[in-house]
């Protein structure tokens, strides 16, 4: 099947009868892309509310809802541990630990999760009364991303990324 040339606009009189199935056809291939973009943006969306459930329950210290987002099988990846480790008491670890020592901890996400296919990336930035508790200590703060990989609506992988020397610089003073 061949399309006749696209014809702007009419030449020594004629009509241009063209047009409109151009118009027609660009609007069906609009609404084709839109809708993929859409289907796209929902598979993407399920997986970073997956993610908004597992910082929303690190920050709330809810270990039950923590567990609840991760697959039994998980894998984490942490720069201070320098090693995978497997299995959900690896992931809550972290938390409880944190939680005894500075229970106002917090972790914001900074700008928008970034969503494609199966994993999730999130920049984000914690930050804690320091656990001596000493006035005038000021607050133990540091950026770090981390990368994750859903699969049936649980985390199956988890990669924390920071500079671990920054959080033992200020938990030193």
């Amino acid at each position: 099947m061949t399309f006749p040339p696209l014809r702007l606009g009419a030449v020594s009189g004629e009509r241009n009868s063209v047009w409109p199935i151009w118009a027609a056809l660009l609007s069906l291939l609009l609404l084709a892309f839109s809708a993929v973009s859409a289907k796209a943006q929902t598979v993407d969306n399920a997986k970073v509310a997956v993610v908004q459930r597992y910082f929303d329950a690190w920050n709330s210290g809810d270990i039950a809802a923590l567990r609840a987002t991760l697959a039994p099988s998980v894998e984490y990846f942490n720069t201070s541990n320098e090693t995978v480790k497997a299995g959900v008491d690896a992931v809550t670890e972290v938390p409880v630990l944190l939680s005894g020592m500075m229970p106002d901890r917090k972790l914001t996400l900074l700008g928008a999760p970034v969503a494609n296919g199966d994993q999730v990336a999130v920049q984000w930035s914690f930050k804690a009364t320091h656990p001596s508790g000493v006035k005038g200590q000021g607050p133990v703060t540091f950026r770090g991303a981390s990368f994750f990989r859903i699969e049936q609506g649980r985390i199956v992988w988890i990669g924390d990324y920071y500079n671990h020397a920054t959080l033992e610089r200020q938990l030193a003073r």
